[in-house]
């Protein structure tokens, strides 16, 4: 079993973790060469017969794989093929909660595999015959699910709570000594109203804060090439800084060249 706090990714990569999962289970129970329960003429034993008959049983379950969908107005869907995950239009991912997918009745009992996204980032749990198989098949789920971009700020994992108030206090500290320091030197104005300057700009900090925490997500299905909201929401953080810099620059510019 492992867990990321944080997932971003695509269906298709559901998909491909998935049918690895299945491939690999479904090739330690191969189907019994030339037999089916509706094979005619069967010559054997009524002991060979049981014997074969298990054998596809086995091979038949070892392939079964369940998808359930669940979405935010409680509505929820179940595949039994992972090829019905192509059905979901792409308008509808924002809708989703949670996606899950069980490999031989799921990887709490060997072999199976579970492979769980949802509000609290992404499970996955695994249960093969000896620890070589459950780990050469972790590393490869994990390649084709490890998400390429990050996915949250680098502070403290990512909680988005800790990060949104240490991320405010410093910024605040940051922006009232910069621009207050700015202000004495460049500019002719009263300390108080120094003080108050400096405290008005860091307001637009605090908002950038209170929207980069409250649009955090742990849980997020992209269109393929689209990038995560935290990407979208740096860079926007990163544009919103340059504007808020070169205002107070100006401002200073002003104030030190008017009479």
């Amino acid at each position: 079993r492992w867990e990321w706090s944080h997932w971003a990714g695509t269906l298709a990569q559901l998909q491909r973790a998935a049918r690895y999962c299945s491939n690999k289970v479904a090739e330690l129970y191969p189907y019994p060469e030339g037999f089916t329960p509706e094979t005619e003429g069967f010559e054997g034993t009524s002991d060979e017969y049981s014997e074969k008959y298990s054998a596809w049983s086995d091979a038949e379950r070892a392939r079964k794989v369940t998808v359930k969908v669940s979405e935010r107005d409680g509505y929820s869907r179940e595949f039994g093929n992972l090829d019905e995950l192509d059905e979901i239009s792409d308008g509808n991912l924002n809708s989703i909660t949670a996606v899950s997918i069980d490999v031989n009745y799921g990887g709490y009992t060997p072999p199976g595999a579970t492979i769980r996204v949802s509000d609290s980032g992404l499970v996955a749990l695994l249960a093969g015959p000896d620890r070589a198989w459950t780990a050469g098949v972790r590393h490869e789920v994990e390649k084709i699910l490890k998400p390429t971009k990050r996915l949250h700020l680098p502070l403290f994992g990512g909680d988005p709570f800790i990060s949104a108030w240490i991320g405010a206090a410093l910024g605040i500290e940051l922006v009232f000594l910069a621009s207050f320091g700015l202000f004495s030197t460049l500019s002719s104005w009263d300390k108080s109203t120094r003080v108050i300057v400096s405290v008005g700009l860091t307001v637009p900090w605090c908002g950038l804060v209170a929207v980069a925490y409250f649009s955090t997500t742990q849980f997020e299905l992209l269109l393929p090439g689209a990038d995560p909201k935290y990407q979208r929401w740096r860079r926007g953080v990163r544009a919103a800084v340059g504007t808020i810099v070169l205002s107070v620059i100006g401002a200073a510019i002003w104030a030190a060249v008017s009479p």
